[in-house]
């Protein structure tokens, strides 16, 4: 198995491709991933992270453990940029009540389930 010789990917370098003005702000909120189709990958910061992080064959074969160290670091520096994004709004992310959270999910996921027997 080749190794990669894509350095480990830091915030810098995604903050560096967002802040191309060229790239059209949140288009990747509407991305089904079908890049081969899409005539605005050019013009999108998430294919142009993915062209950069993902470069070689073998970082993009899921079968490939390479593949998966490169998909946790892209995992680990959106972590610290929402950690560092919460912060900034003064919100704390570890004063949050999961269980209450939990409870609220399941409450919702049962609305959902009552409203499609009601249609």
């Amino acid at each position: 198995m080749k190794e990669s010789t894509t350095p480990a990917m830091k915030k810098k370098d995604i903050m560096k491709i967002v802040d191309n003005p060229n790239f059209i702000e949140g288009i990747f909120n509407y991305c089904d991933r079908w890049c081969e189709r899409c005539p605005l990958t050019a013009r999108c910061a998430n294919f142009a992270i993915g062209e950069v992080h993902f470069s070689s064959p073998e970082d993009r074969d899921v079968n490939n453990a390479r593949f998966w160290e490169k998909l946790h670091e892209v995992f680990q520096v959106t972590l610290e940029m929402v950690l560092e994004m919460a912060e900034e709004q003064g919100i704390d992310l570890s004063d949050m009540d999961l269980e209450e959270t939990h409870e609220r999910d399941e409450q919702l996921r049962q609305i959902a389930r009552d409203q499609m027997c009601v249609q």
